[in-house]
């Protein structure tokens, strides 16, 4: 789970860097953003996967080409585990109703 969503935001910061600093460049609301996940990024990574705005493939190499560091982004990674636990607990009473 971390390490797969960890190599794409590195991927992402590598390689998508350039095109993203210049949207970030243009839009007021993503200097803001990138702000945040500067100062405060686990707890904004965290809210991210919490509320599931957009796939989280496409948000880790996003999120990658912000200044985030690689620590916030991996510690805001197990603001999945909240949902994670409730789809094995659904999954498992579904299997277990007769």
């Amino acid at each position: 789970m971390q390490i797969g969503s960890c190599l794409a935001m590195v991927i992402g910061r590598y390689v998508f860097k350039d095109l993203f600093a210049n949207l970030i460049k243009k839009s007021k609301v993503l200097r803001a953003l990138n702000k945040a996940l500067r100062i405060k990024g686990a707890k904004i990574i965290m809210l991210f996967r919490l509320t599931p705005v957009m796939p989280f493939n496409i948000m880790n190499y996003g999120i990658g080409a912000t200044s985030v560091s690689l620590r916030d982004f991996f510690l805001g990674g197990f603001g999945m585990l909240p949902e994670l636990i409730i789809l094995i607990y659904v999954g498992s009473a579904i299997s277990n109703f007769k």
